[in-house]
């Protein structure tokens, strides 16, 4: 067995084998065969366009690949840092002759970690001639406050030619998506402050997210985004009961104030001094008007009995008592 290295691509090289006894004297010689040492062009270039979040539950890696190069496979790389140490968890065939691939890693939890990934290009020797960018999704996280703002905070996206120019803050609320940004930020900002005293009368649930566009500089001619996962804040309810009630004055209804309830099983009732029901309701939106069967109740205290539930579906009980002043 004998290795010819050294070879200059292109160039035909011949070869035959030639035995010799103990003394020299007697030879046997080998056909010849001849080897045209044609090498694959090497590739010249492989970039991790982005890594984003898809479906809130994987990673979408976007690779740019040279296409006229052999290229045996690439090699998907992970880590939970950006010193690594790294970890294989995949491949991709090569000869696709695509210059776009997709890879999507479902191994992951993308409510709880970030991830970096770059891709390792193996050549037609079966040699890792290449390797990529790194590519780290954004991790967001939503914390529910109780001055009625909501606080979301990220991670920077990393690695893109371009940077990060600037990052788009979306939000959820009950569910339902706002197709645009509720705020953009420069590049540097990793937090946001929302005010949601305006959304009161919904059932307090909120999520964010984030996305990453890059700048310019790109070297390819890309301008990419990259989507963080769904992060949840949760708005717990707020009651607030009067402690009295004028029927004949300014202050003539009795109810309760709440903010960020579940409107179904909703009960409100009044009590006289005897425990008898005077009032009952399982309208939120419906008040004790002073009068009992019609007429205007004696001054004194009553007892009033609030049942409500949470959006999360917890149910709250207040009592307390009203007293009726003319």
């Amino acid at each position: 067995y004998y290795e010819h290295v050294g070879l200059t691509n292109m160039e035909t090289y011949c070869y035959k084998i030639r035995a010799y006894n103990n003394s020299n004297s007697i030879t046997s010689t080998s056909n010849e065969s001849c080897q045209l040492a044609d090498q694959p062009g090497q590739p010249q270039f492989v970039y991790l366009k982005t890594a984003t979040i898809n479906d809130d539950n994987h990673v979408l890696l976007t690779i740019y690949t040279d296409t006229s190069a052999y290229i045996s496979e690439f090699q998907i790389m992970r880590s939970t840092d950006l010193s690594g140490p790294f970890v294989q968890i995949g491949t991709i065939p090569g000869g696709n002759n695509e210059p776009i691939l997709n890879y999507h890693d479902y191994s992951v939890n993308v409510k709880t970690t970030s991830y970096v990934y770059h891709v390792i290009v193996i050549d037609s020797c079966d040699r890792a001639a290449l390797t990529s960018n790194n590519g780290k999704t954004i991790l967001c996280s939503a914390e529910a406050l109780d001055d009625l703002t909501n606080k979301i905070s990220w991670t920077d996206y990393e690695d893109w030619q371009g940077s990060v120019f600037f990052y788009n803050i979306y939000r959820s609320i009950d569910g339902l998506p706002n197709p645009l940004p509720i705020a953009t930020v420069p590049y540097g900002t990793n937090s946001f402050i929302d005010d949601v005293q305006n959304y009161t009368m919904t059932e307090g649930e909120f999520s964010y997210w984030i996305e990453a566009v890059e700048g310019m500089g790109n070297s390819y001619g890309f301008v990419d985004t990259s989507l963080s996962n769904q992060a949840d804040a949760m708005q717990l309810p707020r009651f607030f009961v009067p402690n009295a009630i004028s029927p004949k004055g300014l202050n003539n209804i009795f109810n309760a104030t709440g903010v960020f309830l579940d409107s179904d099983d909703f009960t409100f009732m009044i009590f006289s001094r005897w425990g008898e029901v005077i009032f009952e309701t399982s309208d939120p939106n419906d008040y004790w008007d002073g009068k009992i069967n019609g007429n205007w109740a004696p001054e004194g205290v009553y007892v009033y009995y609030f049942r409500f539930k949470s959006t999360q579906g917890k149910f709250f009980e207040k009592r307390g008592s009203v007293t009726v002043i003319y």
